[in-house]
């Protein structure tokens, strides 16, 4: 098992290197439009490259073999074993609904963006401030989150759990990004007025969720 955690911790640099591509495309649009150059969309192997690097390896990751978070299997006795097969029914009652209900999330509000971005990546056609938007500035990033941790509840992923905290590193520079690559120069004050309205993660509601997912890790490692 201690090679799989090397897989995690690599698939882990992988999603980091993917945030640096992140900025580089940002960085080099803002250089060509200076130069003159006219705006072009996205590569498609850079989306594919972000996509499965910022993205798809945090959902694939908690799927891969590794320790299961609060297993003594092999200490336990029975009477111990019986209440620790319940303590991984919570968990899993805990991480199910957070794990659809994250990921669904995303797909739906990616979709949502996707009509923003549709014909320039880094200059969206409008500011969405409505819906999700209206609670946190990047739902997105907070559904992501939410969602894998659900996943890692649900299959009480130890060494998934061990790196949220990257995760949660990744996203946050992801969100930087946006709003200091796009957001801010596309919307200028119309976007200043909406970041000191709106909070950028932790509404009320996101705040409660976290506190679910931070029970159901207790949980895991006791």
């Amino acid at each position: 098992m201690a090679g799989m955690l090397g897989v995690q911790i690599l698939l882990c640099l992988v999603s980091f290197a993917g945030v640096g591509s992140y900025w580089w495309y940002f960085a080099m649009e803002k250089r060509r439009r200076s130069l003159g150059f006219p705006s072009r969309h996205m590569p498609k192997y850079l989306k594919v490259f972000l996509t499965v690097s910022v993205v798809g390896v945090w959902f694939v990751m908690p799927f891969l073999p590794q320790p299961v978070l609060g297993d003594t299997s092999g200490v336990l006795v029975a009477p111990d074993l019986a209440l620790a097969a319940k303590g991984r029914q919570f968990q899993a009652a805990l991480g199910l609904p957070l794990a659809l209900c994250g990921v669904c999330s995303y797909v739906v509000l990616m979709q949502r963006n996707a009509k923003a971005t549709a014909c320039d990546y880094a200059s969206p056609a409008q500011l969405i401030t409505n819906g999700a938007y209206g609670y946190v500035r990047h739902p997105v990033i907070v559904a992501r989150f939410i969602g894998t941790s659900g996943i890692v509840l649900v299959t009480g992923a130890t060494y998934t759990a061990i790196l949220l905290p990257f995760l949660a590193m990744t996203l946050f520079a992801t969100a930087y990004i946006e709003e200091k690559a796009v957001l801010e120069p596309s919307f200028g004050d119309i976007y200043e007025r909406y970041r000191q309205d709106v909070p950028a993660f932790l509404a009320k509601p996101v705040v409660i969720v976290m506190l679910v997912i931070f029970t159901g890790l207790t949980f895991l490692s006791i």
